[in-house]
């Protein structure tokens, strides 16, 4: 037994011996600085270096096995002297409560339990022989006493050790929060401060300090009105300390300041003084704070700045809109479709027609209704044409008064894109013109009255010029007949303007009569042709006609009427060449005629108005144009009466070739 038990010892110190070399010199700090480097420079307790040493739970568990391993030693060496059976639990239970100091509950209960392990089996047993529940009830009541004790201080050590490592982990928390704080207020470009609710500033961030090239020391302890950055004015001191006793009494306090960061520098701040209370609701500091806005003040200025003049050039706008004769609109959408939306219609509308607003607001078809029925479909009709031309245009029309009154009214519009160039819709003016369209009438008339007027004592003179003509040249008298051929070719002129204007007076009085037969187009050409050749001795007339027929159902006359004009006109306006060109084509369901000269040609700037009504091309001085511009309009209104198209190309300098196409009879 005694050899037994010394083995055991000698064996236990070799062991002891072992862990020492292995948690101590150079060995220890080599583990530790690679494989628990965290737990390096802990506190200067023992008990607290131990347990941060041994926070890894193996080497915690096997420290406990070791001091349970000394406790029998120590048992063993104290036997001889002592002799007392307690001598085992007062010496374990020294390592259950280093055990439960340096990693908890956990590692001080399993230390407990094999204590009571190892005194049941190398203990008990060995001293009576008997098994430990054989023998007295003495040494069961230490065991059971032993492990309630070791487990009731194992847990409460541990729960204590819980308690102060979360402390030292919030008190770490706090300490790195203070200093990221403070890291995040000094990176700001703004004042940040703490101060007294006197006044009295007691902390700042960097960033003003640096601006202003000031240190700690120059403003801390001072009064924040006399310090640098606010003692520049008796006025911004005062209303400083104005705002810190207000935020005294628990007040929020901003306001914009003026601020002071280097010799004749200054910035504009907004300036915000708060309140901090403790847990009773005391103040015990103040916290100002700002934030440049300098370039902020800046745009706000010179936005107000653009918006006084945008309001004054809106007023403007609306002065000049008001009180303008028409009617100004703006419509988004297509034109008369139900998306549509009028976004902006001017006053001026209701001295027109005799409503309110509020009719013309709430009346979704308001746009629709004010128009005569007679007309709306045709303006339907023409404001999509404008619409889908992408260039706007103009169209005549009658409007309703509230009262029953008919007015007749023009429309000039322009289409609105958007930043693509699609159409998006369509504003402009509409303008009362009335009192045009009836003086129009009224000279329509007198064009009308006046042309049959002279038309009956014209034909009379042609008879007698005719009669004239005819004696002189029985009586052989040359020089007579000169003069009479001159009457003749001057009432040929007058004839055409009276005519033209019969014309004219019938196509706007809707009475420009067509008789529709069956007309081959291209013998008809070469007919003109050969008629006008005959008259004119200054150009060439060439003919380039297909030979296959193009019949149109078209009025025989009207449509000679046309090339008439177009060749004269062809002649007229090339003074300087020799030879007009005339071709009539058939192409698909349309017959084709042109004519092309090499005159002056049409500037660009006049190609839009060629055919309106009493229109003429200024022209060099040189050049001697006889008419009255109504040729082209007359012409125009034919073709189009014969459901054909008419158009032209043109080049200054290089001449002209109008086409007419009408629709080949099917």
């Amino acid at each position: 037994m005694t050899k037994s038990l010394r083995s055991l010892y000698l064996t236990v110190i070799n062991w002891i011996n072992k862990v020492k070399f292995v948690i101590s010199g150079e060995r220890r700090n080599y583990v530790y600085s690679n494989i628990f480097p965290v737990l390096r420079n802990r506190r200067t307790d023992v008990f607290e270096q131990i347990s941060a040493k041994v926070r890894d739970r193996g080497v915690i568990y096997a420290m406990g096995i070791g001091l349970v391993l000394l406790a029998f030693l120590a048992k063993i060496w104290l036997d001889p002297i002592f002799r007392q059976d307690e001598t085992v639990f007062l010496l374990s239970f020294v390592a259950v409560v280093i055990t439960s100091l340096s990693g908890g509950a956990k590692p001080g209960i399993f230390t407990t339990l094999l204590v009571a392990i190892g005194a049941i089996y190398m203990y008990f047993t060995t001293n009576t022989g008997k098994n430990f529940w054989e023998g007295a009830y003495l040494n069961q009541i230490r065991m059971f006493t032993f492990l309630f004790e070791g487990v009731f201080v194992s847990l409460l050590i541990g729960r204590l050790k819980e308690s102060e490592e979360r402390a030292v982990l919030k008190s770490k928390l706090l300490i790195n929060s203070e200093k990221h704080l403070r890291n995040v207020l000094n990176s700001l470009y703004a004042f940040v401060g703490v101060m007294t609710i006197n006044g009295i500033l007691i902390e700042c961030n960097n960033a003003m300090l640096d601006v202003a090239a000031l240190d700690a020391d120059d403003v801390l302890g001072k009064p924040l009105d006399k310090t640098y950055w606010w003692n520049f004015a008796p006025s911004s001191k005062k209303k400083l300390v104005k705002a810190i006793k207000k935020a005294a009494l628990g007040n929020l306090v901003r306001y914009d300041a003026k601020m002071r960061i280097g010799k004749h520098k200054y910035i504009v701040v907004d300036l915000t003084i708060a309140p901090i209370r403790n847990d009773e609701g005391k103040i015990i500091y103040l916290i100002p704070s700002g934030v440049d806005v300098t370039q902020k003040m800046k745009v706000i200025n010179d936005n107000k700045k653009l918006y006084s003049e945008l309001d004054d050039e809106k007023r403007r706008l609306e002065h000049i809109v008001g009180n303008t004769p028409g009617v100004v609109w703006e419509v988004m959408g297509k034109p008369f479709r139900k998306n549509q939306e009028l976004t902006y219609i001017s006053d001026y509308i209701d001295i027109i027609l005799g409503c309110k607003k509020e009719e013309r607001i709430n009346d979704k078809d308001f746009w629709l209704r004010i128009i005569h029925p007679e007309d709306r479909d045709r303006v339907i009709r023409e404001s999509e044409i404008i619409y889908n031309s992408g260039e706007g245009g103009s169209s005549r029309y009658r409007w309703v008064t509230k009262k029953g009154k008919i007015i007749w009214v023009e429309t000039r519009m322009v289409l609105i894109k958007d930043f693509r160039g699609t159409i998006v819709g369509t504003r402009g003016v509409t303008v009362d013109i009335t009192d045009r369209i009836s003086l129009e009438q009224r000279k329509d008339e007198f064009t009308s009255i006046a042309s049959h007027e002279l038309k009956t004592p014209l034909t009379t003179i042609k008879a007698f010029t005719q009669i004239l003509e005819k004696k002189l040249e029985k009586t052989g008298d040359k020089e007579l007949l000169g003069y009479i051929g001159k009457m003749n070719n001057y009432i040929g002129r007058l004839t055409k303007i009276i005519y033209d204007f019969l014309d004219f007076s019938k196509i706007q009085a809707g009475r420009l009569d067509l008789f529709r037969e069956d007309c081959d187009m291209i013998d008809l050409t070469k007919e003109v042709v050969e008629d006008l050749q005959s008259t004119t001795e200054t150009h060439k007339i060439l003919l380039k006609a297909d030979d296959t027929k193009a019949i149109s159902f078209a009025d025989r006359n009207r449509i000679s009427q046309v090339l008439i004009n177009l060749i004269t006109n062809a002649i007229k306006y090339s003074p300087e060449a020799d030879k007009i060109e005339v071709s009539a084509r058939r192409e698909g369901d349309e017959v084709i005629v042109w004519v092309k000269d090499y005159g002056v040609g049409i500037p660009k700037e006049n190609q839009s108005k060629i055919f309106d009504r009493f229109y003429r091309v200024n022209q060099p001085k040189k050049i001697k144009i006889e008419g009255f511009g109504l040729g082209l309009y007359i012409s125009w209104e034919i073709v189009q009466r014969h459901k054909g198209r008419i158009w032209f190309d043109s080049i200054e300098g290089e001449g002209s070739t109008f086409y007419f196409a009408l629709p080949i009879k099917k």
